[in-house]
């Protein structure tokens, strides 16, 4: 199969290990096409690997990667992401990215804080990159290096 089409969203709950999406870095199209939005809450230690990927709309347009709660993404080379997003409806206190590809946007604005006595204080960003970012990195306002 060259490609998979999803009519829909695609909300991806990954607790305790990895999953991974093997492209065959279709240049001129896409290995994942979707309708809707492609939502991530996977664990801190394992988490959402995309390899030799496109994930596009309908259209052939790169979408976003949501992230929800603890979550982990990491893009491996031959990869283009349009733009890893905070989901509206997660409490993301912890994110990990490590990218080796491309990724257009990386927008963690949205990013909140667990008001809970067992949570984290603060929340935690790590983002390593050893690939093309095409537009700057956002963070809260609050954010300290």
């Amino acid at each position: 199969m060259d490609e998979v089409n999803a009519g829909g969203n695609i909300f991806l709950d990954i607790p305790y290990t990895s999953m991974e999406f093997l492209g065959l870095n279709a240049s001129d199209g896409a290995d994942i096409m979707l309708q809707g939005k492609l939502s991530a809450d996977a664990s801190f230690e394992g988490g959402l690997i995309l390899t030799r990927s496109r994930i596009c709309n309908l259209q052939g347009v790169l979408i976003p990667i949501y992230l929800r709660n603890t979550t982990s993404v990491d893009v491996y080379r031959n990869t283009e992401v349009g733009q890893i997003l905070v989901d509206t409806s997660a409490v993301l206190y912890r994110a990990r990215i490590i990218n080796n590809g491309t990724i257009g946007t990386v927008n963690l604005v949205g990013i909140a804080q667990l008001r809970t006595a067992n949570a984290y204080s603060n929340p935690k960003i790590y983002i390593e990159n050893h690939g093309t970012l095409t537009n700057p990195i956002l963070l809260p306002g609050d954010s300290v290096p």
